[in-house]
């Protein structure tokens, strides 16, 4: 059993990383939110286009410096004033040292300013993650999106 507290305890983290990075976007801490990528990471938002025959239908596709350069530009954008909640379940890690794939699914709700909640989008999230001095961060974030039509624009990742 002690050989697998190391692989226990690294997907614990990995977790812990899923999970705060729902709450960084719940926050709105959007550079935080970009901290726990590494250099080099790509990021993806994307949903499977019905009309287009089930191809990737691109809504954000950056590398990691061309993702912060967008969201600090954020507040130049018309904001969608609502709260947004994330949920993540369903989390499934596959380790293999100090790299890990995982796929979790993710529901986020919208609540108006009037205090009205709806579902605003669900969807899965496919990541590859690394460790790196001591820190799991993401390699790549692929936000596969199930919700193709949003109640209200975002200029923000879902996921």
């Amino acid at each position: 059993m002690a050989g697998q507290e190391p692989a226990l305890d690294s997907k614990r983290a990995i977790e812990s990383l899923l999970i705060t990075a729902a709450r960084l976007l719940d926050e709105t801490r959007l550079h935080e939110w970009t901290e726990l990528f590494t250099e080099t990471a790509e990021y993806e938002m994307l949903c499977k286009s019905k009309e287009l025959g089930g191809i990737d239908d691109y809504m954000l596709k950056l590398p990691r410096n061309e993702l912060v350069k967008r969201l600090e530009l954020v507040p130049n954008y018309v904001i969608d004033t609502a709260k947004r909640l994330h949920t993540v379940s369903n989390i499934d890690i596959e380790l293999n040292g100090k790299s890990a794939a995982c796929r979790s699914n993710f529901v986020v709700y919208r609540t108006t300013e009037e205090g009205k909640t709806s579902l605003y989008a669900v969807g899965h999230s496919e990541d590859q993650v690394v460790e790196l001095d001591g820190r799991w961060l993401f390699q790549k974030r692929r936000v596969v999106l199930d919700t193709r039509l949003l109640a209200a624009h975002t200029h923000m990742p879902l996921q």
